[in-house]
């Protein structure tokens, strides 16, 4: 059995994203980026949902070289991230320029992690992360580990909403 996945371009990104939000969860599996990503003007459809979570290893490390996801542009009411929901590790990584915009649980890499979610060695620069509840630069929402991670140039904001219950939020916001 293969345990390992190598995504080189946007197609296969998607592809990937598209594998795990229909059940694929990866778990025991490493997944390397191979080439630096540039993500386009569209917007991105988080990997995992609260179905499927991703549950393997993403790493952008491979052949010694960390590799780059650079404009990730995420619009959704969901969890928003690169990952939606995450279970796994995410490692080794940067992502410049994201602009990352949603309700509850957002964040550049993951909108939400539960229970064996680990970021590690993870940069984000140059990111604009908003949403209303549960708000942060690397995760939004997070029962899990970072290790090794910074943020830098970006600005990380939760507005206040008033919902139909009259709650109004606009708080729980991080680095």
């Amino acid at each position: 059995i293969d345990t390992d996945t190598f995504i080189s371009d946007y197609e296969e990104l998607k592809i990937f994203a598209t594998l795990v939000n229909g059940g694929e969860s990866f778990s025991g599996k490493n997944v390397y980026l191979t080439e630096d990503i540039e993500m386009g003007d569209s917007d991105w459809t988080p990997i995992g949902n609260e179905n499927y979570a991703f549950k393997g290893t993403f790493d952008g490390k491979y052949d010694e070289i960390e590799h780059t996801i650079f404009k990730l542009k995420v619009n959704t009411d969901l969890p928003a991230g690169l990952f939606g929901w995450l279970n796994g590790t995410v490692k080794n990584l940067t992502v410049d320029g994201a602009e990352i915009t949603g309700v509850s649980c957002v964040g550049t890499i993951a909108g939400k992690i539960h229970n064996t979610g680990l970021i590690e060695k993870v940069t984000v620069t140059n990111a604009n992360v908003y949403g209303n509840h549960y708000v942060g630069g690397i995760a939004g929402y997070a029962y899990g580990k970072f290790v090794g991670c910074a943020i830098s140039d970006s600005e990380i904001k939760a507005e206040p909403r008033m919902t139909n219950n009259g709650y109004d939020d606009g708080d729980k916001v991080g680095g």
